[in-house]
Parts: structure tokens; C-alpha cells; sequence
């Protein structure tokens, strides 16, 4: 597979050396402060408050990666049948089930990841920061027409999956307290956009560092089945005993409100 990228004039470096470099940049003593709301690198003279994720104001170097393999990859299957999505390196591809050659649905600076293909296989719900934070976006499944869903300016959206209708879509929505691993919570959102609702939030409320998260929707759309921490207490222990469960399947039942424990056990369930 090869993963160069292309643009007017030619090919465009992998997003992950530009992250460095764009990294590096953002943190230079040569930005300078002009007034409250405009920061300009006396470098580029370029305005650091328009900063554009797919347009980088920097000279590009062509990289080329080929590969027949990758790790850390999300994947899903259309319903057909037919093929699958994967993310690598921060793009979304499209490969036969029966293996071939990846086709690239996203070749942009943004970071697109966890792609997940609608039920009737016409939407493709996925991450992106492409606005600045992890968010929902989704897009025609050749690729076209991307749009917002998610609109969050602090906390990290994602783990995006489709209710079986194709309207709704459940995240996991991570917020940051006092430890460096945002805890999550569990929320809804409707494929066209807004402020969403949550399912769960979590259990003791702004200072908790427990974990919620990984939502899927049963195949009925009765229920949403999800990952719950389960030691006691707001703080996370890295020490915990595997014997008494820690993590759990919780099922919410989504026409009474209820969410009870549905598989736990030595070691616990995800």
C-alpha cells in the first residue's frame, strides 16, 4: 500500500512528521504575542489564531511509505459484506474483504481515526481534529461531503458507533480531572448534529478519574452496551485485584433509563 500524500504541487510529507514539526513550532520563542486575540511567528508572519490543521503554513518534504501491514489499527466491516475500513497513520482506507489494495478515503493533515460505517453503508461516522479537538465527523463512504457532528472545544470525543436506524450515533466523551488520562463518559448524539445527551455520566461527578467508556448499540437498538469501571472510589489505582473484577459490561436500557451490570467476573469484561 502506499501512503504518500499529494497535493497542487506534489506530494505532501506523513502527518506525523508535520505534527512534530508543527509541535515545535507552536512553542517557539519565535511566536510573539501582538495583542489578546492575535498571536504571528516572526518567522512565517503567518497568524497563529487562523491556524488551519489541513493548510500548514510550512515548506512540505516528501515522504513515502509502503506497507502491507499495520498494528494499533480500529476496523470495521460494511454491512455487505463486501469490504472494510481501517485507520493507519492518522487516514481512513477502504480495502476488499478479499484483501487488495487499500484506497485512501481521507488524505489530509487532520487525524482521522475509528472509522465506522452506517447500516445502510452509505455514511462513514469517524474522529477527526481536524477543527482542533477529537470530534465526530462523517462522510459519504467514497469519502465525500465531510461534515461536523460533534462540536466539543475542551473534551475528547471518540469510539463513534451507529444506532441501527442510521440516526444516532454513541461516543465515549473523555473529560479531564486531576489526573492526566481523561475519565469518560458515555454519550448521544444525533447524526445531524447538537448538543448531544449523556447515557452515563460519571459516578462521582467532576473529580472522578474512573473510566467509562466503548459504547456499541444491540442489533435491536433497545440497548447500549458499555465498559464501566468497577473498583470503588473516585481515584484511579494502578494496583488493583484482578480476582474481584475490574472492569464490567453495563447494559442501559434506553426506554426505562436503567443501567444494570451485565457481564462481569474474575478479571472483569470490556
Amino acid at each position: 500500500m502506499n501512503s504518500t500524500r499529494q497535493n497542487n504541487k506534489g506530494f505532501r510529507p506523513r502527518k506525523l512528521a508535520l505534527s512534530l514539526l508543527s509541535v515545535l513550532a507552536l512553542h517557539s520563542p519565535l511566536l510573539l504575542a501582538q495583542d489578546d486575540d492575535t498571536q504571528t511567528s516572526e518567522s512565517t508572519g503567518y497568524d497563529v489564531s487562523d491556524w488551519d490543521i489541513t493548510k500548514p503554513p510550512f515548506a512540505l518534504t516528501d515522504v513515502e511509505i509502503n506497507t502491507d501491514e499495520t498494528t494499533w489499527s480500529s476496523l470495521d466491516i460494511a454491512p455487505n459484506g463486501k469490504y472494510f475500513l481501517f485507520d493507519m497513520l492518522g487516514d481512513i482506507y477502504r480495502a476488499d474483504i478479499d484483501g487488495g489494495k487499500a484506497t485512501a478515503l481521507t488524505e489530509d493533515f487532520a487525524w482521522n481515526i475509528q472509522p465506522a460505517i452506517s447500516p445502510d453503508g452509505s455514511k462513514v461516522a469517524f474522529i477527526s481534529d481536524r477543527d482542533g479537538v477529537a470530534n465526530v465527523w462523517v462522510m459519504n463512504a467514497d469519502g465525500t461531503e465531510l461534515r461536523q457532528v460533534t462540536k466539543e472545544k475542551n473534551n475528547i470525543i471518540h469510539s463513534p458507533k451507529w444506532s441501527p436506524d442510521g440516526q444516532y450515533i454513541v461516543v465515549t466523551k473523555g473529560i479531564m480531572s486531576s489526573r492526566s488520562i481523561p475519565a469518560g463518559e458515555i454519550w448521544i448524539y444525533h447524526q445531524a448534529g447538537g448538543a448531544g445527551l449523556p447515557i452515563k455520566e460519571r459516578v462521582n461527578g467532576k473529580r472522578d478519574q474512573q473510566n467509562i467508556a466503548d459504547p456499541v448499540f444491540s442489533h435491536d437498538g433497545k440497548y447500549i452496551y458499555y465498559t464501566q469501571n468497577t473498583v470503588p472510589g473516585a481515584r484511579f489505582e494502578y494496583n488493583r485485584d484482578p480476582l474481584e473484577g475490574i472492569f464490567a459490561i453495563t447494559r442501559f436500557d434506553r426506554s426505562t433509563g436503567e443501567a444494570n451490570r451485565y457481564i462481569s467476573g474474575t478479571g472483569g469484561a470490556v
